[in-house]
């Protein structure tokens, strides 16, 4: 966990806004922070303080009301004389809760749905200070002439390695910013100030700064163009001459505890000397993702593993999807349900930022139901909910009168068969996702046929009526964790025409004839929706055993 040493709550995040004279401007505001923050995964606690620099247009009767309707999470503070943007931030400061705070003003120039960005990078990549810039790119405006002045100055006076040091939209260590006795203008130079103070990791982002809400700029371009340089040259004064350097408020915040929650990738082929450090307990899970060649991404503190998750790329289905396709592989974390929940949530959102960077555009995972932690992360993180799959059990030992209209498939018939199954399917998961075109949900299931009479099934089974292919049975088998060959009916259907003729029992007992004397046990699954093929497998003797659910997610952007 993240040490929130000298911190009265244990919360990630701090949103200071100062206030003057925006009564039409805050409720806006707030409604649209809290409708980000509501659905953004990655933030263990959350505040909005907002401090009205003694406004004289009713702006604090407003912001009392906004606290009465999100108590929870909105505080205020109030000045009884105005004392300017730089008070309004180190009352913030002072009153944070977060380590983390994050600067914004209230007059909505500073879109609140810009949020996510800034708050990934401090806090899924650890940054210590995140800050921002107008990115044309995006739709912004190019950066005046005043504003490539005054970074030039930035870069040579302090050395700053951003587009835009002087933007108030920032994320920044609380503990860099505590207790720091601003005077003048020098809000606007908290990257050099906590540069001084030992602030090291820095980031930047691109963002839209949109037109102000209501009301007038309390900015005027000449003036911080006339103030700018000077402000500079006597802030360089100041931190030569040490006005900055006391250390940060919170000494027991090191480096190595913040980043405890940070998720690292791990490099696959170092997990057998993990393994080797007393943490076999996964080896399972390790295993399997050393063998799928997956990418694991862990938090872990002290050779003690926190939480991990993996995912790999699904070659198949990126083939017959028409889009990189991939699946989470296999997850777990420690501790009581929320400090598991939070751990999920930072180990999936990595995993997510991985394959947007990849440009991965759909992934799957299937949970057990039992497994609600890792459910609500999944959904926390935009995943969504699918299916119920309910998995079936038959022993080999006993079996079922075979059916003589069953016969082995020839090689010949592997495109009637594919053909078969473009038509046969009602439930299946691709035809529930209604982002998956109708025509690659049932070319899914042909390519899936065609893979099984290329070798990956053990064995093809097709039943016959009066003469006409009327369904069909793939067959493969693997070894269980506990060592013992399981028989899998990998796709089984039976053309609606021919409904009700038993054929599709008679396939069944193909399946268990078949690896009668090579498996302990048959397994199928199925929808929990498709209660046909599920009265089906109860009448041949199957028993469900596991339950599951099904989730989807697309990377729309």
């Amino acid at each position: 966990m993240n040490d929130r040493s000298g911190f009265q709550d244990s919360i990630d995040l701090s949103i200071i806004a100062s206030v003057y004279n925006e009564k039409l401007n805050v409720p806006s505001l707030t409604a649209r922070i809290v409708e980000v923050m509501q659905h953004y995964p990655n933030a263990q606690g959350w505040e909005l303080i907002m401090v009205d620099d003694a406004s004289t247009d009713g702006s604090w009767e407003v912001m009392e009301k906004i606290q009465e309707q999100y108590p929870e999470n909105v505080r205020l503070e109030q000045h009884p004389q105005r004392r300017g943007q730089k008070d309004c931030f180190m009352t913030g400061f002072s009153k944070a809760r977060g380590w983390l705070s994050l600067l914004m003003d209230a007059d909505l120039q500073v879109l609140p749905e810009e949020l996510p960005l800034v708050l990934d990078k401090a806090l899924l990549e650890g940054h210590e200070i995140v800050c921002t810039y107008n990115d044309p790119r995006r739709g912004g405006k190019t950066r005046g002439i005043v504003s490539r002045i005054g970074n030039v100055f930035m870069k040579l006076l302090f050395r700053s390695p951003v587009r835009d040091a002087g933007a108030n939209f920032m994320a920044v260590q609380t503990r860099f910013v505590r207790g720091v006795n601003l005077v003048h203008n020098d809000q606007r130079y908290l990257l050099p100030i906590s540069m001084r103070r030992g602030l090291k990791k820095i980031s930047e982002v691109g963002c839209i700064f949109g037109l102000r809400g209501y009301g007038k700029s309390k900015y005027s371009k000449f003036k911080k163009a006339m103030q700018g340089i000077p402000e500079m040259l006597a802030l360089k004064f100041r931190l030569v001459a040490g006005f900055y350097d006391q250390p940060p408020v919170v000494e027991e915040l090191r480096e190595e505890k913040l980043l405890r929650m940070i998720p690292q990738l791990v490099d696959v082929s170092s997990l057998t000397s993990i393994l080797s450090e007393g943490l076999d307990s996964h080896r399972r899970a390790f295993e399997f993702v050393s063998k799928n060649d997956a990418r694991l991404w862990m938090i872990s503190d002290d050779k003690k593993i926190q939480a991990f998750a993996s995912w790999a790329m699904l070659p198949w289905e990126s083939e017959v999807l028409q889009r990189k396709s991939g699946a989470f592989k296999a997850w777990w974390a420690a501790g009581s349900y929320l400090d598991q929940r939070v751990s999920l949530v930072r180990v999936f959102s990595a995993c997510l930022k991985d394959c947007r960077e990849r440009d991965i555009r759909f992934l799957s995972m299937r949970l057990s139901e039992y497994d609600r932690t890792a459910l609500h992360a999944a959904e926390s993180v935009g995943f969504k909910v699918l299916e119920s799959y309910l998995t079936f059990r038959h022993p080999t030992a006993v079996s079922l009168p075979l059916d003589s209209r069953v016969r082995l498939a020839r090689f010949e018939e592997m495109e009637a068969v594919a053909e078969l199954a473009s038509r046969a399917f009602r439930y299946n998961r691709f035809m529930s996702d209604s982002l998956i075109p109708d025509n690659l949900a049932r070319h899914s299931r042909s390519e899936w046929v065609r893979n099984g009479f290329k070798g990956r099934a053990d064995a093809i089974y097709v039943a016959e009526e009066d003469g006409q292919m009327a369904g069909f049975l793939l067959l493969r088998s693997k070894t269980n964790n506990d060592g013992k060959k399981v028989g899998i009916i990998d796709l089984i259907a039976v053309d609606q025409e021919f409904a009700g003729k038993r054929l599709g029992l008679g396939l069944v007992a193909a399946s268990i004839h078949h690896y009668n004397q090579e498996a302990d046990f048959i397994e199928v699954g199925t929808q929990a929706k498709n209660v046909p093929a599920i009265n089906l497998y109860i009448k041949a003797g199957f028993r469900v055993t596991k339950s599951e659910f099904t989730l989807h997610y697309h990377n729309l952007y």
